[in-house]
């Protein structure tokens, strides 16, 4: 176990400036938190966020506004509740932040105004980070899986590109397609597909 911890604590980011900068996700903890924190995320992706120096200084109050928020009394208990993961630490349950933050976006003021919409756009680009490439690799896999020797003829941009799609837009149903039973009208219309494309393919060679 020891040695396996060490290899985790010395191949593992720990020490990232994205995933540093990242902990005022967690709003329980965002008392902890800098506005250095937000302003990194601000300038390394400004690009995206294309905050002008108004908005740099909204978006400071906003820090500061939402750090005097207590999370236990003015996020309502039902947000939690439906944050809720299932799992527990010491008997303190896991939220998800995105769903509390989701809150926050639509939080508004007596005045009917919107408390923390530059915080919470921060917020949602910083949960949109991908933890890893994992998902990128599934996809080369499905390339290697489909595209083989004895179908090497299929175009990126026709073919296989269809069937990725369609496979990436229901893994559960085609990892396990031979389970799969399709409607009486979807075999209707892949019969009238095929009728149609093969009388468009014999008319073409005759001619």
């Amino acid at each position: 176990y020891m040695s396996a911890a060490e290899y985790a604590l010395t191949c593992l980011p720990l020490n990232d400036a994205v995933l540093r900068h990242a902990r005022f996700i967690d709003i329980k903890r965002i008392r902890n938190a800098s506005f250095r924190d937000i302003e990194f995320f601000a300038q390394r992706y400004s690009s995206f966020f294309k905050f002008t120096t108004d908005d740099m200084d909204q978006l400071r109050e906003e820090f500061v506004e939402l750090q005097l928020l207590n999370a236990g009394t003015d996020i309502p208990a039902d947000e939690w509740k439906k944050a809720e993961l299932g799992e527990v630490e010491d008997g303190v349950p896991f939220h998800r932040m995105d769903m509390i933050w989701g809150y926050l976006a639509e939080r508004r003021d007596r005045t009917g105004r919107r408390q923390f919409p530059l915080m919470s756009k921060v917020a949602a680009g910083v949960l949109a980070l991908p933890h890893s490439n994992a998902e990128e690799e599934r996809v080369f896999s499905l390339v290697t899986k489909n595209k083989t020797q004895f179908r090497g003829s299929m175009k990126l941009d026709g073919t296989l590109a269809s069937i990725l799609t369609v496979k990436l837009a229901a893994p559960e149903r085609y990892s396990s397609c031979h389970r799969f039973q399709p409607s009486a009208n979807l075999i209707r219309q892949a019969k009238g597909a095929t009728s149609d494309y093969n009388k468009a393919h014999s008319s073409s060679t005759s001619e």
